[in-house]
């Protein structure tokens, strides 16, 4: 599945590619009916909750790694998501001349 984001043209590629891995993080637990409570809120980790939710992933056998820059979520041995490369494009906003970036987020997923 891929997704366009229009991202002002300053927004940190590293904070949105945390994002974009913590969510797709999220919609594999909430998948696999994995209760994170609040530990993330809007797709986002608090530093409080960390520890709690390795003893989760823990639990669950779910590990994540990034490898040739594709994040891999796994239960075990297994790939159960991909999240891509993120590409980005710089555009033009022709109705008032700002800049911005075009972000393409491919990801996939046993549960699609």
């Amino acid at each position: 599945m891929t997704i366009f984001h229009k991202l002002n043209y300053s927004y940190s590629r590293d904070k949105f590619e945390s994002e974009q891995q913590n969510r797709l993080l999220r919609v594999v637990l909430q998948a696999l009916d994995v209760d994170v409570g609040n530990l993330m809120v809007n797709n986002i980790l608090s530093f409080d909750n960390r520890e709690s939710l390795k003893n989760i992933l823990k639990t669950y056998k779910i590990s994540f790694v990034t490898q040739e820059n594709i994040f891999n979520i796994y239960v075990e041995d297994n790939v159960i998501a991909k999240l891509y490369p993120i590409k980005y494009k710089v555009k033009k906003d022709i109705s008032n001349d700002k800049i911005f970036l075009e972000a393409e987020v491919t990801i996939w997923t046993v549960f699609d």
